[in-house]
């Protein structure tokens, strides 16, 4: 949810608010009077190529049907896409 706090309310709360933030995960967009000057809100989480293979080494392998399916499926997918190249996908 996104709150919209005035620089004055900032400067009076801003322990508060950074709390709300870190605790609640909210997120406010500071304004003087009609305009917005910034906004203050949790930080970006990253996900790194290590955490992809953390959460692939935590998941269950597939059985060698399921394989040769993905194995199939992913033949199809580029099978498709080379025969879409060079058309404009807005085109109906």
């Amino acid at each position: 949810m996104t709150t919209f706090i005035s620089v004055a309310e900032l400067a009076e709360n801003l322990t508060d608010f950074i709390a709300r933030v870190g605790s609640q995960h909210e997120h406010f967009l500071i304004r003087e009077g009609d305009k917005t000057l910034a906004e203050l809100g949790p930080a970006p989480t990253t996900f790194t190529a290590a955490d992809l293979s953390n959460l692939f080494s935590t998941l269950p392998n597939l059985s060698a049907s399921e394989l040769t399916d993905l194995e199939n499926d992913l033949q199809e997918i580029r099978k498709s896409a080379s025969r879409d190249k060079g058309r404009n996908p807005w085109e109906s």
